[in-house]
């Protein structure tokens, strides 16, 4: 059901879109690749701050941040201040 709705983001069809993440997020709250698909719905619909709430909850719950860096479908959060705050908090270190 979430990757129906990311087809709806990436055809900008937000009602679909929403509905659809809602119904994947109703049916488990805790999943984080729904809670990171949520995060790139509201970025490929340009809603940064709904994008980014999820971010912070989907980072919280340790999804990696090497991989929303390289994730082209969240491009549009790369310019936000709070995103880039979001992966420096949340980066692990390398030795």
């Amino acid at each position: 059901m979430a990757q129906v709705a990311l087809c709806y983001a990436n055809l900008g069809d937000a009602q679909q879109a929403e509905t659809y993440i809602k119904k994947a997020r109703g049916i488990d709250k805790t999943n984080l690749d729904y809670i990171y698909d949520q995060v790139q719905i509201y970025a490929l619909l340009g809603k940064t701050k709904e994008a980014l709430d999820a971010l912070r909850e989907a980072l919280e719950k340790h999804y990696p941040t090497d991989a929303v860096v390289a994730d082209p479908n969240v491009n549009s959060l790369h310019s936000s201040p709070e995103f880039n705050d979001l992966i420096k908090k949340y980066s692990v270190k390398k030795p």
